[in-house]
């Protein structure tokens, strides 16, 4: 029975605005199995209301040079003054911030290589 590493995921439950962030490692052979060890809830709360903290991972797409906004996994993202470095469509990311009429107002921007 071979035991492969954990792996993170996330779980968009739209339009429930509720993304859950899970840690999970698998089993293959004679019984497979999938065994979620860890579930967060990134979105602050159930509902998604504003003014709570937010985290989202995914490739980023909207993306343009000069512009300070975009999206990750459908979520609208705006950075401010942030650095971009990096960051591009089609580039995995992971944003945290405070949810603003419907908007993440980032505050911590890490890629995901």
């Amino acid at each position: 029975m071979d035991n492969y590493p954990t792996f993170r995921g996330i779980i968009d439950l739209f339009p429930l605005a509720l993304l859950l962030l899970f840690d999970a490692s698998t089993r293959c052979g004679a019984s497979p199995a999938l065994t979620v060890s860890k579930i967060e809830n990134e979105s602050g709360d159930a509902a998604g209301d504003e003014n709570h903290d937010l985290a989202v991972e995914g490739l980023v797409s909207g993306f343009s040079a000069g512009s300070n906004s975009f999206k990750v996994s459908g979520q609208a993202v705006t950075t401010g003054s942030l650095s971009l470095a990096g960051i591009g469509n089609n580039v995995r990311v992971e944003v945290e911030g405070t949810l603003l009429n419907g908007v993440l107002v980032a505050t911590k921007i890490k890629l995901d290589n």
